[in-house]
């Protein structure tokens, strides 16, 4: 629930009207059992666009059970070719950022491990995820060679 909580309260940010909160936790109160999902969720779907909950998603794969340096996260989102500005300096600055509106929205969080920023996923937004996966065929579809030469390199260790 905690998570959930945070969550939500990350995707208020500008909500300054008391009636917005007092709705939001009315809302939370009604659902108890899917509203930490539906919470996680609005994050997700509060996201900028299309592509930054496409590096979401991937992150979500790359990131399982393991934290792992953001620049390697970045150089990930880069290799996959989840980034579309023209220059290497320009995909790093927007890799950075999407990563950065990700831990934001609460969907990734900062770990630094002896000295260096580090990314790692809770499990219920892992879980998250793969849910959204599987509920929207077109997105496997749409993006299955990413993620089918991902896994290949990932069972050989090439990551």
């Amino acid at each position: 629930l905690p998570l959930g909580i945070i969550a939500k309260a990350r995707s208020m940010t500008g909500a300054n009207d008391i009636r917005e909160w007092r709705d939001a936790l009315a809302e939370m109160e009604e659902r108890p059992d899917g509203a930490v999902f539906e919470v996680m969720k609005s994050s997700f779907d509060g996201l900028r666009n299309e592509r930054w909950k496409t590096c979401f998603l991937h992150c979500s794969i790359l990131l399982k059970d393991e934290t792992i340096p953001r620049d390697e996260v970045v150089r990930g989102l880069i290799s996959e070719g989840f980034l579309d500005r023209r220059c290497r300096e320009a995909k790093l600055d927007q890799g950075h950022t999407i990563l950065k509106a990700l831990e934001k929205a609460c969907l990734l969080d900062r770990v630094v491990n002896d000295g260096v920023d580090c990314l790692k996923m809770h499990p219920l937004m892992r879980d998250m995820a793969t849910e959204i996966m599987k509920s929207d065929p077109t997105y496997m579809v749409k993006h299955h060679h990413y993620f089918s030469a991902f896994f290949f390199c990932r069972t050989r260790n090439e990551v």
